[in-house]
């Protein structure tokens, strides 16, 4: 037995290797990925011209296959430079003091290449047999053995070991080349099923929806990319309304992207307020479920500007209470609505929803000329789970990973609410520390269904 190799150094430690690792497979690429995706997207109100307007108009339809295509380029393109990238020396395991640094990647691609070789004649023998003549067949074998002994040689003989790679890569390529995929149909085939793979996702499980306009202030902002989770109400089966392992209704205060009953076309994004056999009216943009007005605490004053009709919009900001959710509801005090609207009644399998920007939002109280009208339960895409992007002007890393839904403001982790929504955290805290118990945020029931 020969003497075994020597290391020009101790082997990583097991945090260091994890943490490059992680850092440069999965946080790189992913933030890589989300930033292009985030470039690429047209702004609020933007047109899609020029050359790259079918790109940038994919990127608006198509984010998540789009961002996970991506993903996977930057993640083979730092493998592929593995051996450059910043501490790798000290990440990967050491090579043998008798090697030269330089040989690290042709000494893997070496091992990749044996192992590869050994599989191929193992899983294929009875068709490599009437194809490859025996003559052939030795000399792979051969070569493959040379090049497995040629990497665990002591001392390391570079130029025998180059040799011998050059030797069984060529042996491997003339008479195993049928049964060998090319790395660049792995990467292809891979890259083939994770973006099938992102389709199915976003057809069944998770969906992206960008927040078109403020009806939802101060919850999401105009620009917010949000993912959606479409098996909060079961699992949808697309084009026939039709739902697996139903969970519907929604709850009140839920937040839900749905399908526009009057426009088929266009997904909108609102909060359900009414369930089936709710009494609904509403009265200075205060809903009222059931005679019963739904619980609320004023947090203080807020403005925004809008980038559609180029105004400032200011007004008061409201945490309601509705069942287990509390939630933020905002009073334009330029676009007031004072008067009473109603009564409406959610009829069967159907929920009634607004903007959380209660003056500046065309919702259920609006739909079917003015007479008011539900969600169909067919209609319902999903729940509304958190930002993915915030794409608004000007960009606001605060909108990154912040929950649609749980105790307001939601924030991400990525940095502070924006400032207009700061001096609102006090009087927020201060509503949640007073929050009204359950049975008083319940209303009475409804009617029979």
């Amino acid at each position: 037995m020969g003497q075994a190799p020597n290391t020009s150094s101790a082997p990583p430690s097991k945090l260091v290797s994890t943490a490059y690792w992680a850092l440069l497979f999965v946080l790189v690429p992913f933030v890589l990925a989300s930033a292009v995706v985030w470039l690429l997207t047209p702004r609020n109100g933007a047109a899609t011209v020029g050359a790259m307007a079918w790109l940038r108009t994919m990127v608006r339809e198509q984010p998540l296959p789009v961002g996970i295509a991506l993903f996977l380029v930057f993640e083979m393109t730092l493998w592929a430079l593995r051996e450059r990238l910043p501490l790798a020396d000290r990440a990967l395991p050491p090579l043998r003091t008798d090697v030269p640094k330089e040989l690290r990647e042709p000494l893997e691609r070496a091992a990749l290449l044996v192992a590869e070789g050994d599989s191929i004649l193992a899983k294929n023998a009875k068709a490599i047999e009437k194809r490859v003549s025996a003559a052939e067949l030795v000399a792979v074998r051969s070569s493959l053995d040379a090049l497995e002994a040629a990497i665990g040689r002591v001392p390391f003989d570079a130029k025998g070991f180059e040799l011998a790679l050059a030797t069984a890569d060529t042996e491997v390529r003339l008479h195993l080349g049928t049964w060998r995929r090319s790395e660049r149909r792995r990467s292809l085939r891979s890259l083939a099923l994770a973006l099938g793979g992102a389709l199915v996702v976003r057809a069944f499980v998770l969906g992206v929806f960008t927040i078109p306009t403020g009806s939802m202030i101060p919850t999401l902002r105009i620009g917010d990319h949000i993912v959606v989770n479409k098996l909060a109400y079961g699992l949808g089966v697309p084009a026939t309304g039709l739902r697996v392992a139903s969970r519907l209704p929604p709850r009140r205060g839920e937040v839900i992207v749905f399908t526009d009953p009057a426009h088929p076309d266009r997904q909108l994004i609102k909060r359900v307020v009414a369930i089936p056999g709710d009494d609904l009216h509403f009265s200075g943009g205060r809903p009222f479920l059931n005679g019963w007005q739904v619980p609320a605490c004023n947090v203080g004053s807020y403005n925004y500007d809008d980038p559609f009709d180029h105004r400032n919009h200011s007004g008061e900001v409201m945490v309601e209470f509705l069942d287990d959710e509390a939630y933020l509801a905002f009073l334009d005090a330029t676009m007031a609505m004072t008067g009473y609207q109603g009564p409406y009644a959610a009829g069967v399998d159907e929920v009634w929803v607004m903007g959380d920007n209660r003056n500046g939002s065309i919702d259920s109280r609006a739909w079917q000329s003015g007479w008011g009208g539900g969600v169909p339960y067919a209609n319902i895409v999903g729940r509304a789970s958190y930002v993915w992007l915030g794409t608004g002007e000007p960009r606001d890393w605060s909108r990154v990973f912040a929950p649609v839904t749980g105790l307001p403001p939601g924030k991400g982790p990525f940095g502070s609410l924006p400032p207009a929504m700061q001096s609102l955290t006090a009087g927020i805290e201060g509503c949640l520390a007073q929050r009204p118990p359950r049975e008083h945020t319940t209303p009475p029931p409804g009617r029979p269904m």
